[in-house]
């Protein structure tokens, strides 16, 4: 009975040994990445930004442009409102109201198209990031890298590799 119980001991020692030397066997790398500063600060994101910036002002012009034409008619129906008929204020009117209108969804597709150029180059060049980081998870054999911005709450310095992935990013654009 003595024996069985020995027995029964070792076999639990055993068996709950190998599992913590096999933890220890197995380290664990992780890295944490902030791909927004990759955006924000790796050549291609910089010449996107540029690149958005010189639409959105050329959009702005043409807004102004829009504007001014809009104030221009307003003040012409504002000075000769006393003087038309009923029904030739009210015809201005309609045509002012549709400028308006013309105007707003104007303005909306110019925001809307912009969006959708700063979308299109953010997945191109996340679609690229992602390339660079799966090349340096795998040459550096972390078995684990996390999005600065999306859960983690603290993390060593050491763990960041954003400045390795921008500068590997930046250098294979060239």
């Amino acid at each position: 009975m003595i024996k069985k119980h020995l027995f029964m001991t070792i076999v639990m020692i055993v068996a709950l040994a190998i599992p913590i030397s096999a933890l220890r066997a197995a380290t664990l790398k992780i890295g944490v990445i902030d791909l927004h500063a990759c955006l924000r600060n790796s050549t291609a994101g910089k010449n996107l930004l540029r690149k958005l910036e010189k639409k959105k002002d050329a959009m702005q012009k043409q807004i102004k442009q829009k504007q001014k034409e809009l104030l221009k008619i307003q003040e012409n129906l504002q000075k000769q409102g006393m003087m038309l008929s009923n029904d030739a204020r009210e015809k201005q009117q309609k045509e002012l109201e549709r400028k308006q209108r013309e105007y707003k969804y104007f303005v909306e597709d110019m925001q809307d198209t912009l969006r959708k150029e700063e979308t299109k180059g953010t997945k191109q060049i996340l679609l690229q990031l992602q390339e660079v980081i799966h090349d340096i998870a795998t040459e550096g054999r972390y078995s684990l890298i996390l999005e600065k911005r999306t859960g983690v709450v603290f993390n060593d310095a050491s763990l960041d590799i954003t400045d390795k992935v921008i500068a590997r990013f930046d250098k294979g654009k060239k």
